[in-house]
């Protein structure tokens, strides 16, 4: 699963849309957005502040790319059906 996909799921479970999370962030929605496609990636300071907003953990995997630890349930995914 992709950053993008892990954040979206994250914003989801909060119950925020991509205006009121880029609104808490002070950024747009459309850079939620760009997020959420894989378009753009976070600076390292906006990513803490989507783990605290979203009160989920993150980490880097060894390829650099930042996830989240959120529970997703795979089965259900398109992205691997």
């Amino acid at each position: 699963m992709s950053f993008g996909y892990r954040l979206k799921e994250a914003r989801k479970r909060a119950g925020m849309t991509q205006k009121e999370l880029g609104n808490k962030l002070h950024v747009s929605a459309s850079m939620i957005a760009q997020y959420e496609t894989n378009k753009r990636k976070p600076r390292i300071d906006t990513l803490s502040k989507l783990a605290d907003v979203l009160h989920v953990s993150y980490a880097h995997a060894s390829n650099g790319e930042p996830y989240f630890y959120v529970f997703v349930d795979t089965t259900s995914s398109p992205e691997y059906t």
